[in-house]
């Protein structure tokens, strides 16, 4: 792709194109514009406005899209928890909330969101949980497909008198405040939702009961968690 302009509706130009000329080289290093990789293009942004309705990034995590600049000046890092679990046959694999007889057998894991975020004043948590499959790519050679995952966040308004873990009876009775729903097949899904500072249990599973994997799960808030 070298040396080539490409075209496709709206103005794209890869890095030797003419149209760079046009840009002033102290425009360039104030913009830290580099061309270090083969094949990269560029598009203006009037005509990206008008091509794109929306666009997704995908980072390494979410403290990699905050500059070191921020942190030196204060700006608070994510915090992150990390899980792995597994849902066993007759033991934790429980399928989903629809099995009320055996959805209190999934994995259950407390978090505890201490301080509302900083700068929203909404008095709220952001925070993101992500839920990954293990091993899926590899058992596909044994005829294992990816499973359809989810889960569900409940809020425990008095956690001293709740049952650990949730019993059938609680969690009949109680409504999830966010879910990931629809189950799906993919091998990570995510959600990202503001909470109530206050304590929560997350409940991931299967959409069908006794099917077996492994998993892990990650969860961000923008202020300090406490998760077991």
């Amino acid at each position: 792709m070298r040396n080539r302009t490409l075209r496709f509706g709206c103005f794209v130009c890869m890095h030797r194109s003419p149209e760079w000329r046009y840009v002033p080289e102290d425009e360039k290093k104030k913009s830290g514009l580099t061309f270090d990789n083969d094949g990269e293009f560029f598009m203006s942004l009037k005509y990206f406005h008008s091509s794109f309705s929306e666009l997704e990034i995908c980072n390494l995590s979410a403290d990699s899209l905050t500059t070191k600049t921020l942190h030196e000046e204060g700006d608070t890092r994510w915090e992150m928890s990390v899980f792995e679990g597994s849902w066993v046959i007759d033991l934790t694999a429980g399928g989903c909330g629809r099995f009320t007889e055996s959805f209190w057998r999934n994995p259950q894991y407390l978090i505890t969101l201490t301080d509302a975020d900083k700068d929203d004043g909404d008095g709220k948590c952001t925070v993101l949980v992500a839920l990954m499959q293990k091993n899926r790519r590899a058992q596909r050679k044994m005829g294992l497909e990816v499973l359809s995952i989810g889960f569900e966040i409940f809020h425990l308004a008095d956690p001293s008198r709740t049952p650990k873990p949730l019993t059938a009876k609680f969690l009949a009775q109680s409504e999830a405040v966010a879910s990931s729903l629809p189950f799906i097949n993919l091998r990570e899904v995510t959600c990202r939702v503001k909470l109530q500072p206050g304590v929560y249990c997350i409940v991931p599973s299967t959409y069908q009961p006794n099917e077996e994997g492994e998993f892990i799960i990650r969860v961000f808030s923008e202020t300090k968690n406490n998760m077991e």
